[in-house]
């Protein structure tokens, strides 16, 4: 039997899920907790709630620096390339060094959670916010 691994973002950290080959809008559907849409980076996809933003749900600050652009909600991630290179609308398992990237962002998200409990660093980022620093 062939599977493929879906990897689950959440402000809460990273799990995965495998499921056959061949996940359905059903299953993603689930995942996601609500209708979905798809964003794409240069070898993966990433399925996220079509209305996160609107219904105030907190931004995906992992998914958000994986793809770019602000997401809000739970993302579920595949590889998007079969064997081939090519994109045929199938979902595959995460690359490495996308995982890799996936865990580099996550653990960056941690150490920002953890300086933000300081207030000493809260200070000096807020300071630099308003210096124009960040």
């Amino acid at each position: 039997m062939t599977t493929t691994t879906a990897i689950i973002i959440t402000n809460n950290g990273i799990s995965t899920k495998t499921f056959e080959v061949g996940i359905t809008h059903s299953e993603i559907h689930e995942m996601i907790g609500n209708w979905f849409d798809c964003v794409y980076g240069e070898n993966i996809i990433g399925y996220v709630s079509d209305t996160g933003l609107i219904d105030g749900e907190h931004i995906n600050f992992i998914a958000t620096a994986l793809f770019g652009r602000i997401l809000c909600g739970t993302c579920v991630v595949f590889g998007a390339l079969n064997s081939d290179g090519e994109s045929d609308g199938e979902d595959y398992d995460v690359p490495a060094d996308e995982l890799r990237m996936i865990i580099h962002h996550a653990e960056t998200y941690k150490i920002w959670l953890g300086a933000m409990k300081d207030k000493a660093s809260v200070a000096v980022a807020k300071e630099r916010m308003n210096d124009g620093m960040v």
